[in-house]
Protein backbone atom coordinates (compact mmCIF):
# COMPACT_ATOMS: atom_id res chain seq x y z
CA UNK A 1 0.00 0.00 0.00
CA UNK A 2 1.36 3.41 -0.89
CA UNK A 3 -0.11 6.83 0.37
CA UNK A 4 -2.96 8.49 -1.90
CA UNK A 5 -1.73 12.19 -0.76
CA UNK A 6 0.48 13.16 2.16
CA UNK A 7 -2.10 15.72 3.57
CA UNK A 8 -4.30 13.47 4.92
CA UNK A 9 -2.70 10.22 6.22
CA UNK A 10 -5.07 8.91 9.27
CA UNK A 11 -7.80 8.81 6.18
CA UNK A 12 -9.05 5.53 5.33
CA UNK A 13 -9.29 6.88 1.85
CA UNK A 14 -5.62 8.03 1.33
CA UNK A 15 -4.46 4.34 0.47
CA UNK A 16 -4.51 2.08 -2.25
CA UNK A 17 -3.67 -1.41 -2.64
CA UNK A 18 -1.31 -2.82 -5.67
CA UNK A 19 -1.60 -6.94 -6.66
CA UNK A 20 1.02 -7.81 -8.38
CA UNK A 21 1.44 -11.74 -9.70
CA UNK A 22 4.21 -14.49 -8.27
CA UNK A 23 5.98 -17.07 -9.10
CA UNK A 24 6.78 -19.70 -6.53
CA UNK A 25 9.76 -21.91 -6.11
CA UNK A 26 10.16 -25.02 -4.54
CA UNK A 27 13.62 -26.08 -2.72
CA UNK A 28 14.86 -29.10 -0.99
CA UNK A 29 15.64 -29.11 2.52
CA UNK A 30 18.96 -27.89 3.52
CA UNK A 31 19.18 -25.30 0.29
CA UNK A 32 21.33 -22.21 1.29
CA UNK A 33 19.18 -19.15 0.22
CA UNK A 34 21.40 -16.45 -1.75
CA UNK A 35 18.67 -13.43 -1.30
CA UNK A 36 17.51 -11.85 1.39
CA UNK A 37 13.53 -10.58 2.57
CA UNK A 38 12.74 -7.72 0.36
CA UNK A 39 15.91 -7.59 -2.27
CA UNK A 40 15.18 -6.44 -5.85
CA UNK A 41 15.83 -9.67 -8.09
CA UNK A 42 15.94 -9.74 -11.83
CA UNK A 43 15.97 -12.18 -14.61
CA UNK A 44 18.95 -14.70 -14.45
CA UNK A 45 19.86 -13.96 -10.71
CA UNK A 46 20.58 -17.35 -8.49
CA UNK A 47 18.07 -17.19 -6.00
CA UNK A 48 18.81 -20.56 -3.91
CA UNK A 49 22.02 -22.84 -4.09
CA UNK A 50 20.47 -26.75 -3.52
CA UNK A 51 22.34 -29.45 -1.96
CA UNK A 52 22.05 -32.70 -2.66
CA UNK A 53 23.93 -36.52 -2.26
CA UNK A 54 24.48 -38.66 -5.34
CA UNK A 55 23.90 -42.43 -4.43
CA UNK A 56 27.09 -44.18 -5.28
CA UNK A 57 26.89 -46.48 -7.93
CA UNK A 58 29.26 -49.54 -9.25
CA UNK A 59 31.20 -49.69 -12.43
CA UNK A 60 29.82 -51.81 -14.19
CA UNK A 61 25.43 -51.27 -13.94
CA UNK A 62 23.85 -52.01 -17.59
CA UNK A 63 24.96 -53.17 -21.09
CA UNK A 64 27.53 -55.70 -22.21
CA UNK A 65 29.75 -55.26 -19.40
CA UNK A 66 27.51 -56.41 -17.39
CA UNK A 67 26.32 -59.26 -19.51
CA UNK A 68 29.99 -60.31 -19.76
CA UNK A 69 30.52 -60.20 -15.42
CA UNK A 70 27.49 -62.05 -15.54
CA UNK A 71 28.55 -64.99 -17.86
CA UNK A 72 32.26 -65.11 -17.05
CA UNK A 73 30.78 -65.60 -13.39
CA UNK A 74 33.00 -62.59 -11.93
CA UNK A 75 33.09 -61.46 -8.67
CA UNK A 76 31.52 -58.21 -8.53
CA UNK A 77 34.17 -55.60 -6.24
CA UNK A 78 31.76 -53.98 -4.32
CA UNK A 79 28.99 -56.92 -3.79
CA UNK A 80 26.09 -56.51 -1.56
CA UNK A 81 26.02 -58.66 1.58
CA UNK A 82 23.42 -61.76 1.61
CA UNK A 83 21.63 -63.68 4.14
CA UNK A 84 23.05 -66.55 4.83
CA UNK A 85 20.20 -68.06 7.17
CA UNK A 86 16.03 -66.82 7.25
CA UNK A 87 15.10 -64.99 10.54
CA UNK A 88 14.58 -61.48 11.33
CA UNK A 89 16.90 -58.49 10.84
CA UNK A 90 18.00 -55.83 14.07
CA UNK A 91 19.97 -52.79 13.40
CA UNK A 92 22.71 -51.96 15.43
CA UNK A 93 23.76 -48.32 15.61
CA UNK A 94 27.45 -47.45 16.73
CA UNK A 95 28.26 -45.89 19.94
CA UNK A 96 29.47 -42.19 20.63
CA UNK A 97 28.37 -39.19 18.75
CA UNK A 98 24.53 -39.32 17.13
CA UNK A 99 25.92 -37.87 13.60
CA UNK A 100 29.25 -39.77 13.53
CA UNK A 101 27.76 -43.39 15.66
CA UNK A 102 24.85 -43.51 13.27
CA UNK A 103 26.86 -44.00 10.55
CA UNK A 104 28.81 -47.14 12.12
CA UNK A 105 26.12 -49.65 12.69
CA UNK A 106 26.09 -53.65 11.45
CA UNK A 107 23.18 -55.77 10.95
CA UNK A 108 22.28 -59.05 13.24
CA UNK A 109 19.48 -61.43 12.08
CA UNK A 110 18.28 -63.76 14.62
CA UNK A 111 17.74 -66.99 13.43
CA UNK A 112 13.96 -69.13 13.99
CA UNK A 113 16.32 -70.72 16.48
CA UNK A 114 17.41 -68.22 18.42
CA UNK A 115 20.91 -67.76 17.09
CA UNK A 116 22.47 -64.25 15.95
CA UNK A 117 24.51 -63.71 13.57
CA UNK A 118 26.51 -60.55 13.12
CA UNK A 119 27.02 -58.19 9.39
CA UNK A 120 29.38 -55.50 9.66
CA UNK A 121 28.86 -52.97 6.99
CA UNK A 122 31.36 -51.83 4.99
CA UNK A 123 31.77 -47.91 4.21
CA UNK A 124 29.32 -46.93 1.24
CA UNK A 125 26.94 -49.55 2.21
CA UNK A 126 23.41 -48.44 2.46
CA UNK A 127 20.56 -51.07 4.37
CA UNK A 128 17.69 -51.83 2.12
CA UNK A 129 15.77 -53.80 4.93
CA UNK A 130 13.74 -52.82 7.95
CA UNK A 131 14.63 -53.11 11.12
CA UNK A 132 12.28 -56.04 12.15
CA UNK A 133 11.44 -57.37 9.17
CA UNK A 134 11.89 -60.91 8.14
CA UNK A 135 14.50 -62.04 5.77
CA UNK A 136 15.16 -65.47 3.64
CA UNK A 137 18.33 -67.41 3.07
CA UNK A 138 19.97 -65.35 0.36
CA UNK A 139 18.06 -62.35 0.36
CA UNK A 140 20.56 -59.08 0.19
CA UNK A 141 20.70 -56.96 2.86
CA UNK A 142 22.96 -53.71 1.24
CA UNK A 143 22.91 -52.37 -2.05
CA UNK A 144 24.75 -53.17 -4.48
CA UNK A 145 25.24 -56.62 -7.76
CA UNK A 146 25.24 -60.11 -6.06
CA UNK A 147 28.02 -62.12 -6.14
CA UNK A 148 26.74 -65.55 -8.01
CA UNK A 149 29.32 -67.53 -5.92
CA UNK A 150 28.20 -66.52 -2.81
CA UNK A 151 24.88 -67.37 -3.21
CA UNK A 152 25.65 -71.15 -4.16
CA UNK A 153 27.89 -71.04 -1.16
CA UNK A 154 25.11 -69.86 1.45
CA UNK A 155 22.40 -72.28 -0.52
CA UNK A 156 24.81 -75.86 -0.38
CA UNK A 157 26.04 -74.65 3.17
CA UNK A 158 22.15 -74.91 3.88
CA UNK A 159 22.34 -78.78 3.60
CA UNK A 160 19.23 -81.48 3.12
CA UNK A 161 18.17 -84.03 4.48
CA UNK A 162 17.81 -86.10 0.74
CA UNK A 163 21.30 -85.97 0.66
CA UNK A 164 24.49 -84.20 -1.02
CA UNK A 165 23.23 -84.57 -4.12
CA UNK A 166 19.79 -82.75 -4.03
CA UNK A 167 21.37 -79.87 -2.28
CA UNK A 168 23.85 -79.35 -4.94
CA UNK A 169 21.13 -79.78 -7.24
CA UNK A 170 18.98 -76.78 -5.65
CA UNK A 171 22.03 -74.24 -4.95
CA UNK A 172 22.62 -75.02 -8.85
CA UNK A 173 18.77 -74.32 -9.78
CA UNK A 174 19.22 -71.33 -7.52
CA UNK A 175 22.10 -69.46 -8.85
CA UNK A 176 20.55 -70.65 -12.48
CA UNK A 177 17.45 -68.40 -11.87
CA UNK A 178 19.82 -65.41 -10.96
CA UNK A 179 21.96 -65.53 -14.03
CA UNK A 180 18.45 -65.88 -16.27
CA UNK A 181 17.03 -62.86 -13.94
CA UNK A 182 20.21 -60.77 -14.35
CA UNK A 183 20.85 -61.04 -17.98
CA UNK A 184 17.09 -60.64 -18.89
CA UNK A 185 17.14 -57.58 -16.42
CA UNK A 186 20.38 -56.19 -18.70
CA UNK A 187 18.44 -56.67 -22.22
CA UNK A 188 15.06 -55.27 -21.12
CA UNK A 189 16.78 -52.28 -20.09
CA UNK A 190 17.55 -51.78 -23.55
CA UNK A 191 14.44 -52.75 -25.06
CA UNK A 192 15.77 -55.97 -26.36
CA UNK A 193 13.20 -59.51 -25.86
CA UNK A 194 14.73 -62.74 -25.86
CA UNK A 195 13.47 -65.79 -24.84
CA UNK A 196 14.56 -67.28 -21.61
CA UNK A 197 15.44 -70.66 -23.08
CA UNK A 198 18.62 -68.99 -25.75
CA UNK A 199 20.19 -68.29 -22.27
CA UNK A 200 18.99 -71.21 -20.21
CA UNK A 201 21.60 -73.42 -22.81
CA UNK A 202 24.71 -70.80 -21.32
CA UNK A 203 23.58 -70.90 -17.88
CA UNK A 204 23.57 -74.89 -17.86
CA UNK A 205 26.64 -75.17 -19.30
CA UNK A 206 27.87 -73.20 -16.20
CA UNK A 207 26.21 -74.84 -13.38
CA UNK A 208 26.99 -78.75 -14.69
CA UNK A 209 30.51 -79.33 -12.93
CA UNK A 210 31.15 -80.04 -9.52
CA UNK A 211 35.12 -79.98 -7.63
CA UNK A 212 35.93 -83.05 -5.74
CA UNK A 213 37.53 -82.56 -2.48
CA UNK A 214 37.42 -86.40 -1.41
CA UNK A 215 37.39 -88.89 -4.12
CA UNK A 216 36.84 -92.34 -1.35
CA UNK A 217 36.74 -95.15 -3.01
CA UNK A 218 36.15 -93.67 -6.30
CA UNK A 219 38.78 -92.84 -8.77
CA UNK A 220 38.61 -89.32 -9.04
CA UNK A 221 40.73 -87.42 -7.56
CA UNK A 222 40.56 -84.42 -5.11
CA UNK A 223 40.04 -80.52 -7.11
CA UNK A 224 38.71 -82.38 -9.88
CA UNK A 225 36.39 -80.96 -12.32
CA UNK A 226 33.66 -83.63 -13.07
CA UNK A 227 29.51 -83.24 -14.14
CA UNK A 228 27.48 -83.86 -11.44
CA UNK A 229 25.19 -86.52 -12.39
CA UNK A 230 28.49 -88.62 -13.58
CA UNK A 231 29.67 -88.38 -9.60
CA UNK A 232 26.12 -89.46 -8.22
CA UNK A 233 26.19 -92.33 -10.89
CA UNK A 234 29.85 -93.20 -9.47
CA UNK A 235 28.11 -92.60 -5.92
CA UNK A 236 25.58 -94.57 -5.95
CA UNK A 237 27.60 -97.63 -7.77
CA UNK A 238 29.60 -97.37 -4.53
CA UNK A 239 26.80 -97.42 -2.26
CA UNK A 240 25.80 -101.05 -3.67
CA UNK A 241 29.62 -102.11 -4.01
CA UNK A 242 30.07 -101.08 -0.37
CA UNK A 243 32.55 -98.62 -1.20
CA UNK A 244 33.16 -94.82 0.36
CA UNK A 245 31.54 -91.82 -1.70
CA UNK A 246 32.68 -89.34 -3.22
CA UNK A 247 32.18 -85.55 -1.43
CA UNK A 248 31.73 -83.00 -3.87
CA UNK A 249 31.20 -79.51 -3.66
CA UNK A 250 29.00 -77.58 -6.86
CA UNK A 251 31.13 -74.57 -8.55
CA UNK A 252 30.25 -71.98 -11.23
CA UNK A 253 32.30 -71.50 -14.44
CA UNK A 254 32.58 -68.81 -16.58
CA UNK A 255 31.98 -69.73 -20.49
CA UNK A 256 35.43 -69.62 -21.24
CA UNK A 257 36.52 -72.08 -18.86
CA UNK A 258 33.59 -73.97 -19.13
CA UNK A 259 34.63 -74.51 -22.46
CA UNK A 260 37.90 -75.30 -21.22
CA UNK A 261 36.81 -77.94 -19.41
CA UNK A 262 34.91 -80.38 -21.40
CA UNK A 263 35.35 -83.87 -22.21
CA UNK A 264 36.46 -83.93 -25.98
CA UNK A 265 39.83 -82.31 -26.33
CA UNK A 266 39.27 -81.58 -29.69
CA UNK A 267 36.23 -79.05 -28.73
CA UNK A 268 38.55 -77.28 -25.90
CA UNK A 269 41.47 -77.12 -28.33
CA UNK A 270 39.64 -75.28 -30.77
CA UNK A 271 38.55 -72.96 -28.38
CA UNK A 272 41.47 -71.16 -26.51
CA UNK A 273 44.91 -72.67 -25.03
CA UNK A 274 45.45 -75.30 -27.41
CA UNK A 275 48.88 -76.07 -26.95
CA UNK A 276 48.03 -76.82 -23.38
CA UNK A 277 44.93 -78.69 -24.14
CA UNK A 278 46.71 -81.05 -26.30
CA UNK A 279 49.77 -81.42 -24.00
CA UNK A 280 47.60 -82.68 -21.37
CA UNK A 281 45.33 -85.08 -23.91
CA UNK A 282 48.64 -86.50 -25.25
CA UNK A 283 50.08 -86.83 -21.51
CA UNK A 284 47.36 -88.30 -19.94
CA UNK A 285 46.23 -90.33 -23.31
CA UNK A 286 42.60 -89.28 -23.63
CA UNK A 287 39.83 -90.64 -26.07
CA UNK A 288 37.33 -88.38 -27.61
CA UNK A 289 34.59 -90.20 -28.67
CA UNK A 290 33.23 -87.51 -30.74
CA UNK A 291 29.63 -86.96 -28.79
CA UNK A 292 29.33 -83.19 -29.59
CA UNK A 293 28.87 -80.93 -32.32
CA UNK A 294 32.24 -79.27 -32.82
CA UNK A 295 34.29 -82.22 -32.72
CA UNK A 296 32.30 -83.55 -35.28
CA UNK A 297 32.35 -80.69 -37.72
CA UNK A 298 36.01 -80.33 -37.09
CA UNK A 299 36.57 -84.08 -38.51
CA UNK A 300 34.07 -83.53 -41.21
CA UNK A 301 31.47 -86.13 -39.85
CA UNK A 302 27.69 -85.82 -39.32
CA UNK A 303 26.85 -83.84 -36.61
CA UNK A 304 24.96 -86.16 -33.94
CA UNK A 305 21.93 -83.51 -34.44
CA UNK A 306 18.78 -83.17 -36.97
CA UNK A 307 16.48 -86.44 -38.71
CA UNK A 308 19.73 -88.10 -40.13
CA UNK A 309 20.88 -89.00 -36.91
CA UNK A 310 18.23 -91.26 -35.60
CA UNK A 311 18.51 -93.49 -38.29
CA UNK A 312 22.40 -94.56 -36.91
CA UNK A 313 20.43 -95.35 -33.61
CA UNK A 314 18.85 -98.58 -35.46
CA UNK A 315 20.18 -101.57 -35.50
CA UNK A 316 19.18 -102.96 -38.52
CA UNK A 317 20.61 -99.42 -40.28
CA UNK A 318 24.13 -100.46 -38.27
CA UNK A 319 23.96 -103.84 -40.00
CA UNK A 320 23.34 -102.14 -43.29
CA UNK A 321 25.55 -99.27 -43.04
CA UNK A 322 28.54 -101.91 -41.90
CA UNK A 323 27.57 -104.48 -45.11
CA UNK A 324 28.01 -101.75 -47.34
CA UNK A 325 31.40 -100.57 -46.13
CA UNK A 326 32.38 -104.43 -46.43
CA UNK A 327 33.54 -106.83 -43.81
CA UNK A 328 37.39 -106.61 -44.39
CA UNK A 329 37.74 -102.76 -42.67
CA UNK A 330 39.41 -104.23 -39.74
CA UNK A 331 41.84 -106.23 -42.36
CA UNK A 332 42.59 -102.84 -43.97
CA UNK A 333 44.69 -101.50 -40.36
CA UNK A 334 47.53 -103.32 -39.37
CA UNK A 335 46.71 -102.91 -35.78
CA UNK A 336 43.02 -102.44 -34.88
CA UNK A 337 44.15 -100.98 -31.41
CA UNK A 338 45.23 -97.44 -32.91
CA UNK A 339 41.81 -97.73 -34.93
CA UNK A 340 40.13 -94.15 -33.59
CA UNK A 341 36.69 -95.04 -32.85
CA UNK A 342 33.23 -93.05 -32.19
CA UNK A 343 30.24 -94.05 -30.71
CA UNK A 344 28.83 -94.58 -34.27
CA UNK A 345 31.98 -96.69 -35.51
CA UNK A 346 31.91 -99.03 -32.01
CA UNK A 347 28.54 -99.71 -32.73
CA UNK A 348 29.56 -101.02 -36.08
CA UNK A 349 32.81 -102.95 -34.83
CA UNK A 350 30.13 -104.10 -32.00
CA UNK A 351 31.80 -102.40 -29.11
CA UNK A 352 30.46 -99.50 -26.96
CA UNK A 353 31.94 -97.22 -24.78
CA UNK A 354 32.59 -98.24 -21.21
CA UNK A 355 30.09 -97.14 -18.07
CA UNK A 356 31.04 -95.87 -15.24
CA UNK A 357 32.13 -98.70 -13.04
CA UNK A 358 34.50 -99.54 -15.94
CA UNK A 359 34.29 -102.94 -16.11
CA UNK A 360 31.88 -103.75 -18.82
CA UNK A 361 30.93 -101.92 -21.79
CA UNK A 362 27.79 -100.45 -22.27
CA UNK A 363 26.51 -103.78 -20.72
CA UNK A 364 27.84 -106.31 -23.49
CA UNK A 365 28.95 -109.79 -22.28
CA UNK A 366 31.46 -110.94 -20.12
CA UNK A 367 33.37 -112.65 -23.12
CA UNK A 368 33.42 -109.69 -25.01
CA UNK A 369 34.57 -107.55 -22.05
CA UNK A 370 37.62 -109.94 -21.60
CA UNK A 371 38.28 -109.62 -25.03
CA UNK A 372 38.15 -106.08 -25.52
CA UNK A 373 40.11 -105.83 -21.72
CA UNK A 374 43.02 -107.92 -22.64
CA UNK A 375 45.43 -106.12 -25.35
CA UNK A 376 47.47 -109.44 -25.60
CA UNK A 377 44.78 -111.55 -27.26
CA UNK A 378 43.39 -109.13 -30.02
CA UNK A 379 47.57 -109.02 -30.47
CA UNK A 380 47.13 -112.78 -30.85
CA UNK A 381 44.23 -112.77 -32.80
CA UNK A 382 45.69 -110.62 -35.62
CA UNK A 383 48.84 -112.16 -35.69
CA UNK A 384 47.28 -115.70 -36.33
CA UNK A 385 44.67 -113.75 -39.26
CA UNK A 386 48.09 -112.76 -40.68
CA UNK A 387 49.73 -116.47 -40.74
CA UNK A 388 46.89 -118.04 -42.32
CA UNK A 389 46.57 -115.57 -44.70
CA UNK A 390 50.54 -116.55 -45.80
CA UNK A 391 49.99 -119.70 -45.30
CA UNK A 392 46.97 -119.42 -48.10
CA UNK A 393 49.57 -117.58 -50.24
CA UNK A 394 52.06 -120.36 -49.73
CA UNK A 395 50.01 -123.12 -50.36
CA UNK A 396 48.37 -121.19 -54.26
CA UNK A 397 52.06 -120.74 -55.16
CA UNK A 398 52.85 -124.34 -54.87
CA UNK A 399 49.85 -124.97 -56.81
CA UNK A 400 50.81 -122.98 -59.27
CA UNK A 401 54.56 -124.39 -59.46
CA UNK A 402 52.89 -127.79 -59.86
CA UNK A 403 50.52 -126.84 -62.62
CA UNK A 404 53.88 -125.42 -64.43
CA UNK A 405 55.66 -128.36 -64.40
Amino acid sequence: ASPASPASPASPASYSVTLRTGRPYRVSPGAVLQIEDGDLVQRGDNLVLLVFERAKTGDIIQGLPRIEELLEARKPKEACILSRNSGEVKVVYGEGDETIGRDAYSIKVIETGGAVIDYPLGPGQNLIVADGSHVNAGQPLTDGPSNPHEILEIFFSLGSDEGTYACASHALQKVQSFLVNEVQMVYQSQGIDISDKHIEVIVRQMTNKVRIDDGGDTTMLPGELVELRQVEQVNEAMSITGGARAEYTPVLLGITKASLNTDSFISAASFQETTRVLTEAAIEGKSDWLRGLKENVIIGRLIPAGTGYNTYEETSTIEDYSADLGSGILDEVDDPLEMVLDDRTAKLYSLDTPDLDGGTYGGRSNERSSFLDDDDLIADEVISAIEEEEEEDYVDDDDDDDFED
